[in-house]
């Protein structure tokens, strides 16, 4: 990302007059010179990084080396500890404001609106990240812009928290264990969120909705052939690692 000889889709767009945002998990990096918005994107708002790294702080181990690190807790977060949720918007004005960590903040403001806590991650995607979509996409609408959204919901990923809500969703299909299938209920319910308001709105029938993933499974995890034919599998730049499926 950090090279400029390659354009970002962002960047592709905006002379042609479209507004982009960019909601949910960005994974290029933490530092401000890496954010969307940093690179063609208007707006951001999302978390930075694999959901299991954002709940570490609340884990007895990461408290522990936290307390025992010089300085202390506040010594070890300003050094380790995840960014939170950022909001962060496109600027025309350079701000040569340098974090220690995280580079120049440069030509964007950013707001952390703090940690994606595991009691956080439970509704994030409905509660959070759509709503904002949705906002961008009714000011676009309104100012007569043409948009593009990039939605990374958290759901669905290994690491799942489910409110009460969803919980139990699947238990009905499979068995009350089954989180990753009361997940994937619950990721069905929040697109549909989306496509719901397209068609409110009026927009339907003038935008293109293009659903994928961002990787191919994994050899361990059920159904432990679905890369079949393809070789290799997730963290492989194989067939089986890159090639995903993907709806229009």
């Amino acid at each position: 990302i950090e090279s400029r000889a390659h354009a970002h889709l962002a960047e592709v767009l905006k002379p042609l007059g479209y507004r982009s945002g960019h909601f949910g998990k960005s994974h290029l990096g933490d530092r401000n010179e890496n954010l969307p918005t940093a690179h063609g994107f208007d707006e951001f708002f999302g978390n930075l990084y694999h959901l299991n790294v954002e709940e570490q702080p609340e884990y007895h181990d990461y408290k522990n080396y936290a307390n025992d690190y010089p300085g202390g807790p506040k010594a070890f977060a300003q050094k380790f500890a995840p960014r939170g949720v950022l909001h962060t918007f496109a600027t025309g004005n350079d701000d040569t404001t340098v974090d220690p960590r995280f580079g120049p903040v440069g030509r964007q403001t950013i707001e952390d609106t703090g940690p994606l806590t595991m009691k956080r991650m439970e509704d994030f995607d409905a509660a959070e990240v759509i709503p904002k979509a949705i906002n961008f996409m009714q000011k676009a609408k309104q100012d007569g812009k043409p948009f593009f959204v990039w939605l990374n919901t958290s759901r669905m990923h290994l690491y799942t928290h489910l409110n009460d809500k969803w919980r139990y969703a699947a238990a009905k299909y499979t068995h009350e264990d089954d989180l990753h299938g009361s997940g994937m209920l619950q990721h069905d319910h929040d697109v549909g969120l989306v496509l719901d308001y397209l068609k409110r709105s009026g927009l339907e029938n003038n935008t293109i909705v293009w659903y994928s993933t961002d990787n191919g499974p994994e050899h361990s995890s059920w159904p432990h052939g679905a890369t079949t034919p393809f070789r290799g599998e997730k963290m492989t730049t194989y067939e089986g690692g890159v090639r995903v499926v993907s709806m229009v």
